[in-house]
């Protein structure tokens, strides 16, 4: 049972997804209603409830779980001599450009000249969950200096996304992601975790190790 229920889901909210997705490239985010969501989806209001509080919230979580997706597909995929090798830091936004570049007409929904700060700030807090998940752990450096920098980070891919689509034709994912790393690639490189060399501590004794082999 709770695999069928979760294929349900999983299809619920695709649909709904999909219903807003279509209805901000033909008619723009302020004017689409819940109901011409559920229209369109073909669900029924208590449905969409037991999902999502309202429209903005349809828009942040299905949009992330459909980046997070696309990302993890990327990084299970034959490989491709464009994509980034998965242990550069930014690899996974080299997916978030080859998307936009895919599909221009439904980042121009988001990002065009005509976006509003609720598409804006929700597409920059999708890119800034996306770094995170993607991020920790991974970096050498405290909580508040990583926040700092994923958020500096997003507003920039954000920045790079609204130019891939506004480009005539769409600007390629592999040249908008080397102008990502080309600027910011060289610093972050030089914090991330290295693994520790064993060879560093060999033939030392840990503190207090005298006492300890008597």
């Amino acid at each position: 049972m709770t695999g069928s229920t979760d294929r349900r889901v999983r299809r619920t909210k695709n649909l709904l997804h999909r219903a807003l997705i279509e209805l901000m490239i033909e008619c723009g985010y302020d004017r689409i209603t819940l109901q011409d969501i559920l229209n369109r989806a073909d669900v029924g209001r208590s449905t969409f409830y037991a999902h999502f509080r309202d429209k903005d919230d349809l828009l942040l979580v299905s949009s992330t779980e459909y980046l997070r997706a696309a990302v993890a597909d990327a990084g299970s995929a034959a490989y491709d001599p464009q994509v980034p090798h998965g242990s550069t830091p930014l690899a996974p936004l080299y997916t978030l450009f080859r998307l936009a570049s895919a599909n221009p007409e439904v980042y121009r929904a988001l990002l065009g000249r005509r976006a509003t700060g609720v598409l804006l700030r929700s597409t920059r807090r999708m890119v800034e969950e996306i770094l995170t998940e993607q991020l920790a752990g991974r970096l050498d450096m405290d909580d508040d200096e990583f926040a700092v920098t994923v958020t500096f980070l997003s507003w920039g891919v954000v920045g790079l996304l609204g130019s891939i689509a506004d480009a005539d034709p769409p600007l390629p994912a592999a040249e908008t992601y080397q102008r990502l790393t080309d600027l910011v690639g060289p610093g972050l490189e030089r914090r991330v975790r290295r693994p520790a060399d064993p060879s560093a501590t060999e033939g030392h004794l840990p503190t207090g190790g005298k006492a300890a082999f008597g």
